[in-house]
């Protein structure tokens, strides 16, 4: 999941933060420290899923209330990350399931040898921003510089996320 860069108010992201730091901090990762990913990694599978369901609920719920311009509900704009999101399928990345909501960005990507993920999506994102001010005539950041990923372990996860990607437009209405 990828943002636009006003679409969660300042409040939401500060209770996002504070409820990772400390569901983090009960398991012994400091989430400021340069690996917690790598220490989040080391927890079971099971943990980990608690954790991305707690901040994946949260994230999602504020999404869907579809806050700031939500300049992606043109459907020209939209149709812009999507040609991106093709445009990269088999060379820098397998292209799965995606939706571009209004304020959001829900793909299943999965990176092809060579490549990483934070290199793909800052590629799509650089790629998309381009376009998009130029063609709402404007300039600055449009998209939110981290992105909310994680790693589908198993069938069950994939087809869930496929699921959420295809409900979420009715969903969020």
């Amino acid at each position: 999941t990828f943002r636009l860069a006003d679409s969660l108010p300042a409040s939401v992201v500060r209770e996002i933060e504070t409820e990772r730091a400390q569901w983090l901090s009960a398991r012994g990762i400091r989430h400021q420290a340069a690996g917690w990913k790598h220490e989040f990694a080391k927890l079971p599978s099971d943990e980990r899923r608690i954790y991305e369901k707690l901040v994946g609920r949260m994230l999602n719920e504020s999404l869907d209330k579809c806050e700031g311009a939500c300049v992606l509900r043109d459907v020209s704009i939209a149709r812009k990350v999507a040609t991106a999101l093709d445009l990269f399928h088999l060379s820098r990345v397998m292209t799965g399931d995606f939706v571009v909501m209004p304020n959001h960005v829900h793909a299943l990507l999965t990176p092809c040898p060579g490549y990483d993920l934070e290199d793909i999506l800052h590629s799509i994102k650089s790629f998309t921003a381009n376009q998009i001010n130029q063609a709402l005539g404007q300039t600055g950041s449009l998209w939110q510089r981290e992105s909310y990923d994680h790693i589908v372990r198993d069938l069950q996860q994939l087809e869930a996320y496929q699921q959420y990607i295809a409900a979420n437009p009715f969903k969020a209405k």
